[in-house]
């Protein structure tokens, strides 16, 4: 029922997706990288990768760093060290959207989701914090040279596009307020201490929202 159906429109359930909290999978995989033996070097940005005939060399800031094998898991900075199949960065632009029922959008009850409907391509991931829905899709990612530069804020007309997808095909969610979404976010901020990786999923919240009330 969360999802406005157009007629003659079928949807494929796969009991075997699921939503990853990057933030969290990342510091899960430095700890257990830790814990393994590995040491982690935290606050420096890489600069180059340079492959030689018997190692690869890393540098970062001041330092330096000789391997047998590097992974590079730069995302969208990855083609500045490695090639990159299927074309570099893009600007992909997402918001969240308040739930009139948060519980009718909670992982049990609204799984993640693509859709095409009527020219409209839409995805989005339930609400892990029982308020907001993210939700993403219909303005198309853009290109962008560099991931430092490009621009961060979401316009007037973006919103509106996103905004109008939402009212169509999410009519449970409101696609205007966001500001109640960034106040539960500042009340779930305050309930973490200085530290603790969860802060860093509230933070990104506060400033998407900031973004979408400008």
């Amino acid at each position: 029922p969360q999802h406005a159906l157009l007629p003659g429109e079928i949807a494929l359930y796969d009991p075997s997706a699921g939503a990853l909290r990057c933030d969290v999978a990342v510091q899960a995989a430095a700890r257990r990288a830790a814990d393994l033996g590995a040491r982690v070097v935290r606050g420096a940005g890489v600069e180059s990768i340079e492959p030689g005939a018997d190692a690869v060399l890393v540098r970062a800031a001041d330092r330096s760093w000789r391997f047998r094998r590097v992974v590079v898991c730069a995302g969208a900075w990855s083609d500045r060290f490695v090639p990159v199949a299927g074309g570099g960065p893009a600007r992909i632009v997402l918001a969240w959207f308040s739930a009139r029922d948060p519980g009718a959008f909670g992982p049990e009850r609204f799984p993640v989701f693509v859709r095409e409907s009527d020219g409209v391509h839409l995805y989005g991931a339930p609400s892990t914090d029982g308020v907001s829905v993210k939700v993403a899709g219909p303005i198309r990612p853009h290109p962008t040279a560099d991931p430092e530069t490009m621009t961060r804020l979401v316009s007037a007309d973006e919103r509106v596009e996103l905004g109008r997808a939402v009212a169509r095909f999410l009519p449970a969610l409101d696609p205007d307020v966001v500001r109640d979404t960034r106040e539960e976010a500042f009340d779930k901020l305050d309930e973490y201490p200085e530290g603790d990786h969860r802060r860093a999923y509230y933070e990104n919240k506060i400033k998407w929202c900031n973004l979408l009330l400008k």
